[in-house]
């Protein structure tokens, strides 16, 4: 209970320096967590810069399906889906480890929603692989700090414990891409291999989680940084 408090405490702290705009050292978090930064996909990992805000008063664009992942957002990585199943009502399951819970469960009544769940058989990583996203909006970029930390304690105490599906999260890592961040954990079987991973996105007042099931990459954080870059891109 001591060891799953503190890492709530760290992954907390973790999330409000991201949403800050800067890097948190490596060697001040402890506890195993790391920090990288990420361009879009299929480009080398650099490191940015920190975020700039939107000037004051500028309208916020139409929130829809635009601002989910696309389909060049997965060309790269290998992942080529059959197609996609895509909603706007705010009702889809954000992932596995964070039960039934949805977005209309996290935002405000009229934020804006929209989800997807992209399927495929096979892919060029090899097996059937899922991936489902939700993406919504909130009031103000304070109420979205509450919102992407309470999803991030969730899905940290999916490292303590194996759900329905004998499945459990790796340690945190948080990714900078732009002027947005987000924190991702790779998934491992009860076998101990990775098979995917989850990823919480944020940018301005914009935020997202995404999971992906079942990708056989030998380089299963490389993708969930590439994925949480191109989500926060999409978002921005």
């Amino acid at each position: 209970m001591r060891s799953r408090t503190a890492m709530a405490v760290v992954v907390g702290a973790l999330v409000a320096g991201a949403i800050a705009g800067f890097v948190v050292a490596p060697q001040l978090l402890g506890n195993g967590v790391t920090v990288t930064s990420a361009s879009t996909p299929g480009s080398p990992t650099t490191r940015v810069s920190p975020a700039t805000a939107d000037p004051a008063g500028t309208p916020p664009e139409p929130f829809g399906t635009g601002m989910l992942l696309q389909t060049d957002d997965f060309y790269q990585l290998g992942l080529d889906f059959d197609g996609a199943d895509q909603r706007s009502d705010g009702r889809q399951r954000l992932s596995g480890c964070t039960g039934a819970r949805t977005m209309q469960d996290l935002s405000a009544a009229g934020a804006g929603y929209a989800s997807a769940v992209w399927r495929s058989e096979e892919s060029a990583v090899g097996g059937r692989t899922t991936l489902r996203e939700s993406v919504s909006r909130g009031d103000t970029a304070r109420s979205v700090h509450r919102l992407v930390s309470a999803l991030t304690d969730d899905l940290s105490g999916c490292r303590y414990r194996q759900h329905g599906d004998d499945r459990r999260l790796g340690s945190p890592v948080a990714v900078h891409a732009g002027s947005g961040n987000a924190v991702r954990f790779v998934a491992f079987n009860a076998d101990g291999a990775a098979i995917g991973g989850v990823g919480v996105f944020h940018n301005g007042r914009s935020f997202g989680i995404f999971e992906l099931v079942g990708s056989g990459s030998d380089e299963p954080g490389d993708m969930l940084d590439s994925l949480s870059a191109a989500a926060v891109k999409r978002i921005s």
